[in-house]
């Protein structure tokens, strides 16, 4: 129910919100009382930092495990990862333990998502091992037209677990430049764990963490996972980007805002 101080927004308008923000005309996607500020660039920034973070996993899953200069791992295992820079060109410096991965002027990939720019990834030794830095940076990136930049860590603090991995990411001077100029800075820092049931195939991804910026009018905002989001490989499948199940809580303007995603379906 809405109210003036508190109001939920079903997980399915974010899912419309995701396929469509590339689009010029955004419509009316939502209540009066919530505005498509508040949801879409949120949708816009969980959908490209999953894929930006996804993108640099894919990259480093190939690094063998013996010490920090890599090689090529000739055992390949299931990598839940790939399918977003299949067009683009990879260069791997292995002394230098940098990447560098070019989209160039706009590709699409099998993934059917257009990017464009250079992602810059510098490491302190292979992603799976537990303590394991990855910084990324970007030159003039673009995911869906929606410009990306910031400084983002990756730290490997798995506990050892198998089909267990665990990644705490914090985001400094972040920014989103839409399509049409209008911008959102943020920083945050989150924790994704990673857990995969190979008899099913399904792999779980259970986020947590907050948020905090500016929107595209300049007003300052914050963000709380309140119930842990999870995120499961067969929805994803199904074409479902959105959580399966929990709780997200915004703070603007002394009015909070809820976005409840359900309780486990896979469903927009």
């Amino acid at each position: 129910m809405w109210n003036k101080t508190k109001s939920t927004v079903s997980a399915y308008l974010v899912g419309i919100v995701l396929m469509m923000s590339a689009c010029s005309d955004e419509g009316d996607l939502v209540s009066e009382d919530v505005s498509f500020d508040e949801v879409a660039p949120e949708a816009v920034l969980d959908f490209s930092g999953d894929d930006i973070d996804n993108i640099v996993l894919n990259n480093m899953s190939d690094l063998f495990t013996s010490g920090v200069t890599g090689e090529a791992n000739g055992g390949k295992r299931f990598n839940p990862y790939s399918g977003r820079d299949d067009c683009a060109s990879v260069t791997k410096d292995l002394e230098a333990q940098t990447i560098v991965i070019d989209f160039g002027v706009g590709c699409e990939n099998s993934d059917s998502i257009i990017r464009s720019g250079q992602i810059l990834i510098s490491y302190t030794d292979r992603r799976n091992e537990p303590g394991a830095v990855i910084t990324t940076t970007f030159n003039n990136f673009f995911i869906n037209g929606n410009q990306i930049e910031g400084v983002r860590t990756l730290s490997n603090i798995s506990d050892g677990t198998v089909n267990q991995k665990a990644f705490q990411v914090s985001v400094v001077g972040g920014q989103v430049t839409f399509e049409d100029g209008t911008t959102k800075t943020f920083e945050s820092s989150r924790t994704r764990t990673h857990v995969l049931d190979e008899a099913k195939e399904e792999l779980t991804v259970t986020v947590t963490g907050s948020r905090s910026g500016t929107n595209r009018e300049n007003e300052a905002f914050s963000m709380t996972i309140i119930q842990d989001l999870i995120y499961l490989s067969s929805c994803k499948q199904e074409g479902v980007k959105v959580p399966a199940s929990g709780i997200r809580e915004f703070v603007k303007n002394g009015e909070t805002t809820t976005i409840d995603y359900g309780l486990g379906t896979c469903d927009n």
